[in-house]
């Protein structure tokens, strides 16, 4: 299982395709996912040099199944400002679970359990698995670098949405939209 990572993207059902760009064009235009990679960040500047969008074009139609309805209602779960506190809320638990009942019984869930269990030693069960998941991907945590912390951190929010640094006057969206009503 030394190609585990591609077992797991060959056994994903979904099948998305990607391209890049390629000059003024697509390498395979007909692709399901476009992506436009631009510039390679650094680390070293405060800028986005990237001046489009990563993804130039998505395949929608595919995105219609039980794990990207479930993935994508998680996505404002979540506070881009790194100084305000997520708290999630019972309705958004619920999602959570919901997500994971989508994704446990997939190919690639599958093949990375067992690939944890032979390859890496560990005994987990389907019950096991699932908690540590949950653990890793959505309990929350503090981030310690450079002798600074990020309270409020979780695994799914660092990968999939990410922190944001904003001043003082900064209310994200989701602040805006809850002292609407």
């Amino acid at each position: 299982m030394s190609d585990i990572y591609q077992q797991i993207w060959n056994s994903d059902k979904n099948g998305f395709s990607v391209s890049l760009r390629s000059g003024d064009g697509w390498k395979n235009p007909d692709a399901d996912i476009l992506l436009d990679l631009q510039t390679e960040a650094s680390g070293k500047t405060n800028i986005d040099l990237a001046t489009q969008p990563l993804f130039f074009q998505v395949n929608e139609k595919k995105l219609n199944g039980q794990t990207y309805t479930t993935f994508v209602q998680l996505l404002d779960n979540y506070i881009a400002n790194f100084r305000a506190e997520d708290i999630l809320t019972a309705e958004e638990q619920e999602e959570i679970e919901k997500f994971l009942d989508a994704i446990l019984p997939t190919e690639p869930m599958k093949l990375a359990l067992e690939y944890i269990n032979q390859e890496l030693g560990e005994n987990l069960s389907q019950q096991k698995f699932r908690a540590r998941l949950k653990q890793i991907w959505f309990e929350m945590y503090t981030n310690y670098y450079k002798g600074k912390s990020t309270h409020f951190c979780s695994g799914f929010e660092h990968v999939f949405v990410g922190e944001a640094k904003f001043d003082e006057n900064f209310r994200s969206t989701r602040d805006r939209t809850q002292n609407l009503g």
